[in-house]
Order: structure tokens, then sequence, then C-alpha cells
């Protein structure tokens, strides 16, 4: 095998293990996003059940102002009673007449105030449904999550191990500096190993112009890729990816 198909074997090898990684990164990451529907929904169920709570202590406010009125209109209606003039009486009718008014003014806030809080339980009730079938979707799908991450990183280290069996053809005197030169710059960019057709003229990486020298030593690279000793290291000047005619 030539220099040049042991770095194509060593890249495509990292290829699978970056998009490995990569998914070992990521799933936790859905893992997070699946618990959080969990807590959106739990959020807007407790702010409904807050509604329901505030909605009961206003029809109880308005109970007690129901309490007082009519309250107030016995005593009137009592004291009434023991009035002698016209006028009196007159002037106790028109109270009493206000605090009817206001009575019945609060009982249509009741009757309001117990249809909003009857609403305000039925949708605490369908939220209630939906979020006991909201936890069993997420708990089914965190769990193959997983299961999956488990794969993934098992998948990962048995990558990661097979790797040195790519990097072992390569890590000769003659052929360590390609092996040197791949393993710098795949901090940096990626891939690494560029290959050129016959009519290419630009790096594939970035797309630049390569000068006819280059392009004429990665010809002699090709007929030479039995020979690594012999080979050199050509790379794009722009971005300074490894190019290679096969």
């Amino acid at each position: 095998m030539s220099v040049i198909e042991e770095l194509d074997a060593l890249q495509t090898q990292d290829a699978a293990i970056r998009e490995l990684a990569r998914k070992a990164r990521d799933l936790p990451l859905r893992r997070r996003q699946e618990t959080d529907r969990v807590g959106g929904v739990e959020m807007r169920l407790e702010e409904a059940r807050a509604g329901v709570r505030t909605g009961e202590k206003n029809i109880d406010a308005i109970r007690e102002d129901i309490l007082t009125h009519e309250g107030i209109i016995a005593r009137y209606e009592k004291q009434r009673q023991t009035l002698r003039s016209a006028e009196e009486y007159k002037a106790m009718g028109q109270q009493i007449e206000r605090e009817n008014r206001a009575l019945k003014d609060d009982k249509a806030r009741l009757e309001n105030a117990e249809a909003m809080v009857a609403d305000a339980r039925e949708s605490v009730a369908s939220m209630e449904a939906l979020l006991e079938e909201e936890k069993k979707f997420i708990e089914d799908r965190v769990r193959e999550i997983d299961l999956e991450l488990a794969k993934t990183q098992r998948a990962l280290l048995e990558a990661q191990e097979a790797r040195a069996a790519f990097v072992a053809p390569l890590d000769v005197p003659e052929k360590r500096k390609f092996l040197s030169y791949y393993e710098r710059l795949g901090k940096k960019y990626w891939p690494v190993v560029m290959h050129l057709g016959a009519s290419d003229k630009c790096c594939p990486g970035c797309h630049m112009s390569l000068p006819p020298s280059k392009l004429q030593e990665a010809q002699r690279n090709a007929k030479l890729a039995e020979e690594p000793a012999k080979m050199k290291t050509v790379a794009c000047d722009y971005c300074g990816r490894l190019v290679f005619k096969k």
C-alpha cells in the first residue's frame, strides 16, 4: 500500500472517530432538550394551578363581600321597622337599595369568577393528562438516547483503539514526515489529505489556485508513491492541506 493510500485510510478512520465524537457530544444535549420539555409542561401546569388558587381566593373574597352586604341589608331592614318619620324611612330604603345593588353586582362577580375557576380547573386537568403523556413519551426517548449514547461511546472507544493499526504503517522513518504533518494540520483544518483530479488546478479544500510547481510536485509524488523517502510533503500555500494526485 502506498503512503497516499495509508494516509487516506487513516483519514477515513479519523473521520469516523470525529463523527462518533460529535455524536457522543450531541446526544447528551438531545437528552437535556427532552427532559427540558417536561420542565416546560410542569411550569405551565404550575402556572395554571396558581391561576386556580388565585381564582379560589377571589371567590372567597367575593363571598365575604356578599355576606357583608347581606348582613348590612338585614340590619337596615331591622332598623327600618323602628323608624318613625317617613323621611327616615325613605333614607333607609335608599341605603338598602344601594346595598342590594352592590349585592347583585357581587353575585354577578361571583358567578363570573366561579365560571373562570371551573375553566381553569378543566385546563389544569387537561395539562395534568398531557404531562403524564409527555413524561411517558420523554422517558421512552431518554431511554433510547441513553442506549444510543452507550453504543456510540463503545464504538468511539473501539475506533480510537483501532486507529493505532492505521498509524503504525506511517510511523516509520521514511513516512513519518507525512504522519507528523497530517497530525499537526488536522488540529486546525479538516480534512487534511486532498486529491487532485487530472484537470484540477485549485486546492479542493480552500479552492485557491495551486501554482504549476505544486501541481508538478503532486504529479511526481504520485509516481513515487511506493518510495516515500523520495516524496515531498506537497501542501497548499493557503490552507496547508496535503494535495496528492492518484
